[in-house]
């Protein structure tokens, strides 16, 4: 048995490195995603694999509405050629997908059958993916949300800021639940040891929806940072930042397996923050 993830350099692809030590990890320097010759020949080299997890994508959401080709290669175009692969190599295709696939129009959390409707260009190439990906004999599509883990990220950025300053501004209009990669980590690892049918799954850490500017506000109080959070619209962050900035849905929460042993947000934010290895 052989399990293969791709992009191993991303948060998750570092912490499936931790939870899935025997499995085998590829980068674009050894398997090129804009290169589907080489998705192909990479994977169809490997003995035995039994499980593809792509945790690789085109995540810069901002970026993708300049730059959509290479957003469409990488986050649905390759992911069709990874769900040609796993046929051939007879191996279920798990795609990590994103809470960007809704409006944000919702006001209770999004099913796992609620209806997509992409709002930006990064949304819209990954839907695209989800659906390349449902032409697999074999596939587990898993939609998480606002992830954080070993990376760039906003807590590592917002702990950054609260240490220089005496006060940030944060939206506080856009509601959705963080997700630790630690956990999502574990419950991918989990699919590669059960036979769950195939479909779209949602994983999210459990909680009350929160903004942004809440997160942060938690982020300081755990840190025991001393900095005010000026809570602002999505309107007033836009009219600060300038360029060009993909819309956000207003609210993306998940809604997750009642059966599930999943994690609160707080409990997972207290176990990044804390550990050892956290740093900037």
């Amino acid at each position: 048995m052989s399990v293969v993830v791709l992009g191993k350099d991303g948060q998750l692809g570092k912490a499936l490195q931790s939870v899935l030590p025997d499995a085998i990890f590829l980068g674009r320097e050894n398997c090129d995603m804009a290169v589907f010759d080489e998705i192909y020949k990479t994977i169809s080299s490997i003995d035995n694999v039994t499980h593809i997890i792509n945790a690789a994508a085109y995540t810069n959401v901002d970026n993708a509405e300049i730059d959509e080709y290479n957003a469409d290669i990488i986050n649905a175009k390759a992911v069709g050629c990874l769900s040609i692969t796993a046929d051939q190599v007879g191996a279920k295709l798990i795609q990590i997908s994103t809470d960007y696939v809704f409006d944000g129009k919702a006001d209770t959390p999004y099913g796992v059958d609620a209806k997509t409707n992409p709002m930006s260009v990064y949304g819209k190439t990954k839907l695209d993916g989800e659906k390349n990906t449902a032409q697999t004999k074999k596939y587990n599509i898993v939609r998480t949300s606002w992830l954080y883990g070993d990376g760039n990220n906003f807590v590592k950025t917002m702990f950054g800021l609260g240490q220089a300053r005496d006060s940030v501004s944060v939206v506080d209009d856009q509601f959705g639940i963080p997700t630790y990669t630690k956990d999502l980590a574990i419950y991918c690892k989990h699919l590669t040891e059960t036979d769950e049918p195939n479909g779209i799954y949602h994983f999210s850490s459990r909680g009350e929806p929160i903004s942004w500017a809440r997160l942060a506000e938690s982020i300081f109080v755990i840190k025991s940072i001393d900095c005010r959070v000026d809570r602002i619209t999505t309107e007033e962050f836009n009219k600060m930042r300038g360029g060009v900035i993909a819309p956000r849905p207003k609210y993306s929460a998940l809604e997750l397996d009642p059966n599930l042993y999943i994690r609160s947000w707080p409990l997972c934010l207290n176990d990044y923050l804390m550990t050892p290895a956290f740093r900037i």
